[in-house]
């Protein structure tokens, strides 16, 4: 910035969604402002580490171990049950529209539901899958992200709450990642039967 650096992920995230408060980026209330500050301090603390645990292996980064592997995905498991109950009655984290919440903690969750989210996983979050399909197939996601495709087989997403604003149709793709993506989920479950 003109005023010095910013470093830090969150802190960066934090900072360009404050810039223009008509977005509501960061809530449209000082009480939804910490509703989105919970959220991406959840994504932080409670998803960032164990989908790391459990997909660096698959990308190659670290090496795989099945005591942290099983660890991470309980760990997973009972954050996205929080997140679960929360999201029952609701379309998006915070408020009535997408905020840095939803996104934080979508792109926390991206590559699991690519690689390693699988149907039986994800059976106890059907409001979980709701949320995050919601959100990557919005227009504003697709442009950055590109199509998101979920490893096969990984569906059941529930019904949108009743009085929640439906949030995108999805039919809307991005130039950019479906051709990508699917090498990518190949490539996971390649290397996910090799083991």
């Amino acid at each position: 910035t003109a005023s010095g650096c910013i470093c830090e992920a969150a802190a960066v995230a934090r900072y360009v969604a404050r810039m223009r408060a008509d977005t509501n980026m960061f809530g449209a209330t000082f009480f939804e402002a910490g509703q989105v500050d919970m959220w991406v301090e959840f994504a932080k603390n409670e998803l960032d580490l164990p989908v790391g645990m459990w997909v660096f292996p698959i990308l190659g980064f670290i090496a795989s171990n099945a005591a942290n592997t099983k660890q991470a995905q309980e760990d997973i498991a009972r954050a996205l049950g929080v997140m679960n109950e929360h999201l029952q009655s609701r379309t998006f984290l915070v408020g009535d529209a997408v905020t840095l919440a939803d996104i934080v903690v979508s792109c926390s969750l991206l590559n699991a539901f690519k690689l390693v989210f699988d149907a039986p996983f994800l059976a106890p979050f059907p409001a979980v899958v709701r949320w995050f399909t919601t959100c990557v197939s919005l227009p504003e996601f697709l442009a950055v992200i590109g199509k998101t495709t979920l490893l096969q087989g990984a569906t059941g997403a529930a019904p949108p709450p009743a009085s929640a604003p439906s949030g995108g149709d999805g039919k809307k793709e991005g130039k950019k990642g479906g051709k990508k993506e699917a090498k990518e989920a190949k490539e996971a479950k390649e290397a996910k039967e090799a083991k």
